[in-house]
């Protein structure tokens, strides 16, 4: 028999409150967000495949929500009129900063990896023959 959203109410509701109360210090706006994880268990408690995993789901949805608030209140600013871009960097330089990067990689590696790497993807060895 599938599981009601009374009896996850009364089973995770002091729970649920507490996770939310622990992420979210506005206690409005962690009442707020407890109410929408209960819109959204029992408009989707119909999906719970495994109803021994409900405790998981449950928190999935809240911690889903939580995150949600989070986006929700990320400042944005207003660009000026007329601002442009920051120009596009030249192909030559994303090249060298790429360069660099890869380099920095290839002297972090063990030299047996090092040179491995540098032989099938510089030299063009396959990596059969390499291994050969």
């Amino acid at each position: 028999m599938p599981v009601s959203v009374e009896e996850i109410y009364n089973s995770f509701d002091t729970d649920l409150g507490a996770f939310v109360s622990a992420r979210i210090r506005d206690p409005d706006a962690a009442e707020d967000v407890l109410q929408d994880i209960y819109l959204k268990i029992h408009s989707r408690v119909g999906t719970v495949r495994d109803e021994e995993k409900i405790g998981a789901w449950v928190f999935r949805v809240a911690r889903n929500a939580v995150n949600d608030y989070y986006r929700a209140r990320k400042p944005t600013a207003e660009l000026e009129e007329g601002a442009e871009a920051p120009p596009d960097p030249s192909k030559e330089e994303m090249e060298q900063e790429l360069s660099t990067a890869v380099r920095d990689m290839l002297e972090g590696l063990p030299p047996d990896h090092r040179e491995a790497l540098y032989l099938t993807e510089y030299v063009g060895l396959t990596q059969k023959d390499l291994a050969e």
